[in-house]
């Protein structure tokens, strides 16, 4: 029990570090709420949780031993790597032809404002 103590702190350490985790969350959490904010944390912490677990399993053995086994997981991420530059290639072409491709993403289309181009009102003389 006290590992999953430590590995939740250390998480939520790693979580709080400035950087790509921290934007998601703040962005989720001012976006939807504190909810949203709480699942994000709990998801961020599962993709900590997995490779961890992969290493107390003795995945990290086996493939410091294997090199092919190193290789194919090598070669299996550089094609889902290339699977997802591809998919966004593809979204970004097919909103290009419909016409949406200024107007930033679906979502945003029927509101009056997307996340992160609020900007603040400040009157004349304030600034």
């Amino acid at each position: 029990m006290s590992e999953l103590i430590g590995f939740v702190a250390a998480s939520l350490a790693i979580i709080v570090v400035p950087g790509r985790d921290l934007t998601l969350l703040l962005a989720n959490t001012a976006r939807s709420g504190r909810r949203s904010g709480i699942a994000t944390a709990a998801g961020i912490m599962l993709g900590h949780a997995v490779p961890a677990a992969a290493a107390v399993a003795g995945l990290t053995a086996l493939l410091t031993a294997s090199e092919l086994a190193y290789a194919a997981l090598r070669v299996i991420g550089a094609l889902y790597l290339l699977h997802l530059g591809a998919r966004a290639l593809a979204d970004f072409v097919r909103l290009r032809r419909n016409g949406a491709g200024d107007s930033g993403p679906p979502s945003c289309a029927a509101r009056r404002a997307c996340p992160g181009t609020h900007r603040a009102r400040i009157p004349p003389g304030r600034a």
